[in-house]
């Protein structure tokens, strides 16, 4: 696939361009690893909650809702600020709440949009989620669940991370 069919696709804009991109290049000088980027992706998150807030993205949700109900208010809610991706879905499994997003939808990925050549993940959306549903949601927290010692899975065409109540 040509990256402008992958740019149609995936209705890539420049920012989206220039953030996998950076990722992809600090991934070639070997600067990186998925925790280096969930320190990064952490503090992103902290920044575009309170950009949200500043600029009343606020959710709304009653402390009474289950964790699922918040966590599918705050992934829409920041889908819409900061597009991450077409395609993804919430559901629970267990006492986690799992975050679903179809690969070849998303924007930010390293791999997908920055055509990082690695093994493992260098994906920023599962501290960046965790950090924005930490700020929205207190004082309860959420904490990433390790799938196979990763914060971020591949299972089929999804990258998967789940979250659980801290």
């Amino acid at each position: 696939m040509s990256f402008k069919d992958k740019i149609k696709e995936r209705q890539l804009d420049a920012g989206n361009v220039a953030f996998a991109a950076f990722i992809a290049g600090l991934n070639e000088l070997r600067l990186l690893n998925q925790g280096a980027v969930n320190i990064g992706s952490r503090r992103i998150g902290k920044y575009l909650a309170e950009y949200m807030k500043a600029e009343n993205h606020t959710p709304s949700f009653k402390s009474s809702d289950p964790l699922i109900a918040k966590i599918k208010n705050i992934f829409k809610l920041l889908n819409q600020v900061l597009p991450i991706a077409l395609k993804h879905d919430i559901v629970s499994e267990e006492e986690c709440v799992v975050l679903k997003i179809t690969s070849s939808t998303c924007k930010l990925c390293p791999k997908g949009v920055g055509a990082a050549e690695l093994e493992g993940t260098l994906c920023p959306v599962p501290g960046m989620v965790e950090e924005i549903i930490n700020t929205f949601m207190l004082p309860e927290k959420v904490k990433l669940v390790l799938i196979e010692r990763n914060v971020l899975a591949k299972i089929g065409t999804e990258c998967v991370m789940k979250f659980k109540a801290a």
